[in-house]
């Protein structure tokens, strides 16, 4: 007997009625909060803004004085609240997690579905990245205001995914091995469910990466970087090969004539060092700096970006950027490529294309950029950028950090090509801090929407990037963090759901005289049942408008229904773009 689609659905509208039939309660809290769905969060000074992925229509509003909160002044006389985030993700299930404050040990939560802030959970000092393990379930937090000789709690904190109150305290930094190392909190973390019950975590001031056990919360190894280098900078992990591409950290010389920068050491006064690259290399003790200072600087940044082999657990390969020097990796949201991004004024971009496991990745292409340098020739002129899966085509959207410009990269295209949009024909603003070069850009997730900051105007852009237009300017945004948010599991479920009655009206027939009269029958039936489904819809929202505007007490009975599904589309469920 075949089992038509109209009696499925009429199937489906008779239980509303029935599910309705409840009290207002704190467990109708979902019934009575709109489904926000795909959308784009803004975090920044004023607090955090929901917007739909056109920027057309404000979603949620919380103000920034309900989840700030007060860090130490860089004088060190005082507190203020600056509401900047470091750090945000969404766990595409049930949270948004997001890092706000230095000298702060603190995570907010912010509900997945419908913005309303879950609350603060005391983590470790001034949380700079998050990393989602989905197989553990488990939110790690890599923090950077420790020492080797701190009793207060460790730098590498994890949090249940589902249950986030929940205590589990790791012990990384007052472990036996981890104090015998000198291991600080200065660094990256690689968290990720391709390399299953193992991490890996790096320190500036060690030329080691460290391989941490994620039961245990011990470290279990240790990596020796060649050629040598002084510390060990950002990180970014390629699941297509399983390996790590790691910044070396370097140190020069400086404050002194002849030394690699001059006489003069920068904002800071100079320290002993012991560089291994540049004209005092194998010197120790010598007046000098390290980090970004010696980024960039011909003869000193020539180590670049090792390539570790998490397999054979070693080195397969060095990076540099077509200039010779070194740059920061970032990975595309798959994995597949790696963005090498130096301070070299933008005039290139090195991608790197991931390899074979054990294998270096050869395949390397450079992107030159039509960005105005003057004045930002050793600077990152391009600090972000948005990868766009659309129609096929793979694209990788720069934003200019000195014009009013995008430069969208099609790098499936052979040649690749460059285009470029001005969204702003004002004169761009230099000089004011952050100078413009720290702009944000964010793919709104299945849509042909990227958003664009601009810190010299406290402007933000929504751009579309197939037609070439602005679609929407919002003004007085100053935006630390852009983060597109969709709740995957949800889809997920819905699709299950689809597939599951798509099977049912796809039973088997008897090839009987009955089976159109009882396919006729589940049409009128079903009829019946959609007109019947769409009273009840208008009854429960009147009923709902009712509850919101009267309060009604919680004992009271009342029909209530609330429709969290909104219309999908199939380009809905993507993977998500790079911050």
């Amino acid at each position: 007997m075949k089992i038509s689609s109209g009696l499925v659905i009429a199937f489906c509208y008779f239980l509303s009625p029935v599910q309705a039939n409840v009290k207002i309660n704190k467990d109708q809290f979902l019934a009575t909060k709109d489904y926000i769905g795909n959308s784009m969060w803004l975090m920044g000074k004023n607090g955090v803004f929901i917007y739909s992925p056109d920027g057309k229509d404000k979603k949620v509003s919380i103000d920034g004085s309900a989840i700030c909160h007060e860090e130490p002044d860089f004088k060190g006389s005082g507190y203020y609240s600056p509401c900047r985030f470091y750090d945000v993700m969404s766990d595409g299930k049930k949270y948004v997690w997001a890092s706000l404050a230095r000298g702060v040990a603190k995570i907010d939560l912010f509900d997945i579905n419908t913005g309303a802030v879950v609350g603060s959970f005391d983590t470790c000092m001034s949380p700079s990245s998050l990393e989602f393990h989905p197989l553990r379930d488990e939110v790690w937090v890599r923090c950077s205001d420790m020492d080797a000789n701190s009793t207060a709690p460790t730098q590498l904190d994890v949090f249940s995914a589902s249950s986030p109150s929940g205590v589990i305290q790791t012990d990384i930094l007052t472990d036996e091995r981890a104090l015998k190392e000198g291991l600080s909190s200065k660094g990256y973390s690689v968290i990720d469910n391709t390399l299953g019950d193992v991490g890996f975590i790096t320190d500036t001031t060690l030329p080691y990466l460290f391989k941490v056990d994620l039961s245990t919360k011990a470290i279990i190894d240790k990596f020796e970087m060649n050629p040598p280098t002084n510390g060990l900078e950002k990180t970014a992990y390629s699941p297509v090969n399983k390996h790590i591409f790691i910044r070396s950290e370097l140190c020069c010389t400086c404050g002194f004539e002849g030394s690699d920068l001059g006489d003069s050491c920068g904002r800071y006064p100079g320290s002993e060092v012991s560089p291994v690259t540049g004209a005092f290399a194998g010197e120790t003790g010598v007046q000098g700096t390290c980090g970004s200072s010696c980024e960039g600087k011909p003869d000193i940044d020539t180590i670049g970006v090792y390539e570790f082999d998490t397999g054979n657990e070693t080195i397969v390969a060095t990076h540099l950027m077509a200039e010779g020097i070194g740059g920061d990796p970032y990975p595309s949201p798959d994995g597949k490529y790696i963005i090498l991004l130096g301070r070299n004024g933008g005039k290139t971009i090195r991608i790197i294309e991931a390899g074979e496991p054990g294998r270096p990745s050869t395949k390397v292409f450079d992107v030159e950029l039509d960005f105005n340098r003057s004045g930002y020739e050793d600077k990152s002129v391009s600090m972000d950028f948005a990868f766009v899966k659309k129609n096929g085509n793979t694209n990788i959207i720069f934003p200019s950090g000195t014009e009013h410009k995008i430069a969208i990269v099609d790098i499936t295209s052979d040649p690749m090509e460059t285009r470029y949009f001005t969204f702003n024909d004002d004169d761009f603003i230099p000089g004011r801090a952050p100078h413009g070069r720290y702009r944000r850009i964010e793919w709104a997730i299945g849509t042909n929407y990227v958003w664009v900051t601009d810190s010299s105007l406290d402007e933000t852009y929504v751009i579309d990037f197939v037609k070439e237009e602005v679609v929407t300017t919002l003004t007085d945004t100053d935006v630390s963090k852009l983060l597109s948010v969709q709740n995957y599991e949800y889809l997920r479920q819905f699709e299950m759901q689809k597939q599951v009655v798509m099977g049912m009206t796809r039973g088997v027939s008897d090839n009987g005289k009955d089976s159109s009269a009882l396919e006729v029958s589940a049409i009128v039936l079903g009829t019946i049942a959609i007109v019947v489904g769409i009273a009840n819809y208008i009854y429960m929202m009147k009923m709902r408008k009712l509850f919101i505007e009267s309060q009604a007490s919680p004992d009271e009975p009342i029909a209530l229904v609330k429709n969290l599904e909104q219309p999908l589309d199939d380009d809905s469920a993507v993977v998500p773009s790079v911050n």
